[in-house]
């Protein structure tokens, strides 16, 4: 049991809020540790908040940035400021660190501070890359099958920490100082108790995921206009701009409070405790607010992929559009963001409105059948994890339906559960495609998904290959030493197989999750010895082994499944036995 951890978070604030789950956590796995998190400077009012920590360490390499020396003496004085500061670390002794950072320097500092226990993003001896525990492998390999990710951000860094997904969703300290804070802002703006209050945060790190100041200001004035509501606009000086847009555009300017750039993390945390409501882009705001039960409204453009970053909360909705090209890769700038146009004002306030009336998020009839909008609702599975269940109903896709089978695999086999999935699990697949999707004879892509599993039939045979031939150079290095003609003969072979599983992956994206897992594992590969890596070679084909046979089981059950329920409703049982699972 971990008796002293170092948590390093060096990212925005809206990670720092969904790392909270991860240390209270720890806080319940290691009762007795002490826990102490690194933090860039900026953040530290918010950092404060965070409970379950004994001890914030603040990163202040900013404080380099406006100085009007030379480069050289900047460079130098900045070397002695980070060795000093790591030195600091070094100094505590920590047994166990967690990086959430994905830098190149935060994986430097983690090698620096020797801590025996790591989790994240690291590297070796020579600065080569590596990432330590299945979880952060699989969260590095996410960005580029982000079609096929349904995991949250909150429960990726969980479970790299062996927390188990236990729902008490996003922590922050907030009491009566938070209200103390706001309590001139609150008379300054001449809010009452009891009117509707409903929060506006139109700004995000990111310009292209930010839904138009003149949707914004329009969807202002319905709710001013239909629901008396006052509005309450959010953002950092940096965003004042884009409030004054709103701002200037509305018709009732008297009932709208902009208090954009005007608030400290206490202060806003105060503000948000009196909003219903939030209507926001992917931000640090809207994490906040799920921290604090605010319903949440959230607009994912471009980048923003709600499976990723949406609010880990119950009760709260997405919009975003359902075209092909959203969410965006990475790598992308997008010169047309046509994704913002799907999403209308009106679209907005009519979910508002229904569910001011009854409770409940329910989709008026004008939405039900827009074939470019999906509006989803977050909960959480009967597991724990986040899950998001679509509002508005569309046909069946094959990104959704590996996305589906994906997130059984992984969970299955990332934490070592069992081999192969369970047939209730694999029941409850089939009712959430069959309940939020339509599924018909027109629609279905049974012959895309028997392609696909074709090629991860023919994927699992070379990996297979790979994993017999690694075990003969280990047979062969053991009787004859070190026969180079053979072993390098073997060691060609291995490179062919690893080729062409790559191949694979790039030419089939719905197989590339497991061929990026295979890549990201061989990467921690350290040493010379020649039968210890061969060993490890064979035991990442073992694996990707495994998890790509599980795949290939659960695909089929669903794909048997649903195709016998569109034939006969009623006769839905199927015995996963009669799966022909390839070497079974």
């Amino acid at each position: 049991m971990a008796k002293n951890i170092l948590i390093l978070n060096q990212t925005r604030m809206g990670d720092l809020v969904q790392c909270t789950p991860l240390i209270a956590g720890l806080r319940r796995k290691h009762p007795d540790a002490r826990i102490t998190l690194a933090v860039n400077k900026s953040f530290e009012e918010f950092a404060r908040k965070i409970p379950h920590l004994d001890e914030l360490v603040l990163f202040d390499i900013t404080q380099y940035n406006d100085r009007d020396w030379g480069r050289e003496v900047i460079w130098v004085t900045l070397a002695k400021y980070l060795k000093a500061w790591l030195d600091t670390l070094r100094a505590k002794q920590f047994d166990m660190v967690v990086n959430l950072s994905h830098s190149f320097l935060s994986a430097y500092m983690i090698k620096y501070l020797r801590i025996p226990e790591a989790r994240g993003f690291c590297c070796n001896e020579e600065g080569n890359r590596k990432t330590e525990h299945p979880w952060f492998q699989y969260f590095f390999t996410e960005p580029m099958n982000r079609a096929y990710n349904t995991f949250n951000l909150v429960d990726i860094f969980g479970r790299g920490g062996d927390i188990e997904p236990v729902v008490h969703g996003l922590r922050v300290d907030h009491g009566a100082e938070d209200e103390e804070a706001v309590a001139d802002l609150l008379k300054a703006q001449g809010l009452d108790k009891n009117e509707l209050v409903i929060g506006i945060q139109a700004g995000s790190s990111i310009a292209d995921r930010r839904w138009p100041a003149s949707r914004f200001a329009e969807l202002v004035d319905r709710l001013i206009e239909n629901h008396n509501a006052r509005i309450i606009l959010f953002g950092v000086k940096s965003e004042m701009e884009l409030a004054e847009q709103i701002y200037g555009s509305s018709r009732y300017p008297a009932k709208i409070a902009n208090l954009c750039g005007k608030t400290s993390i206490t202060q806003l945390i105060g503000m948000l405790k009196r909003c219903r409501y939030l209507v926001t882009n992917d931000t640090g705001t809207m994490h906040i607010a799920a921290a604090l039960n605010v319903r949440i409204v959230g607009l994912f453009f471009a980048h923003a992929h709600p499976h990723e970053t949406g609010p880990f909360s119950e009760g709260d909705i997405i919009f975003r559009a359902n075209i092909p090209c959203a969410p965006c890769s990475y790598q992308v700038h997008c010169s047309n963001v046509v994704c913002i146009d799907k999403v209308q004002a009106r679209h907005v306030e009519a979910m508002i409105s229904g569910h001011i009336h009854t409770g409940r998020w329910e989709v008026p009839d004008f939405m039900k059948n827009l074939p470019e909008m999906d509006l989803l609702e977050s909960g959480f599975d009967e597991e724990g994890y986040l899950a998001f269940k679509p509002l508005i109903r569309h046909p069946l896709n094959i990104e959704t339906l590996f996305a589906q089978a994906y997130r059984r695999m992984w969970r299955d086999h990332l934490q070592e559960v069992r081999e192969h999935p369970t047939l209730d699990s694999m029941k409850a697949i089939t009712r959430f495609l069959e309940q939020h999707f339509i599924i018909d004879e027109g629609n279905f892509p049974l012959k895309a998904v028997q392609e696909k599993r074709k090629e991860l039939e023919n994927l699992i045979r070379l990996v297979s290959d790979g994993r017999m031939v690694s075990e003969k150079l280990m047979s062969v290095y053991r009787e004859r030493g070190f026969d180079k003609p053979r072993i390098q003969a073997l060691g060609e072979r291995i490179a062919g197989i690893d080729n062409a599983i790559r191949k694979a992956g790039l030419t089939h994206p719905e197989l590339n999750p497991l061929c990026d897992m295979f890549d990201r594992r061989k990467e921690n590969f350290e040493g010379e010895d020649l039968l210890d890596l061969a060993g490890k070679t064979q035991e990442c084909y073992r694996k990707f082994e495994m998890e790509a046979r599980s795949l290939y089981e659960i695909i089929g059950f669903i794909t048997e499944f649903l195709v016998g329920r569109r034939m006969e409703m009623g006769q839905a049982e199927v015995s996963s036995s009669r799966m022909a699972v390839p070497g079974r």
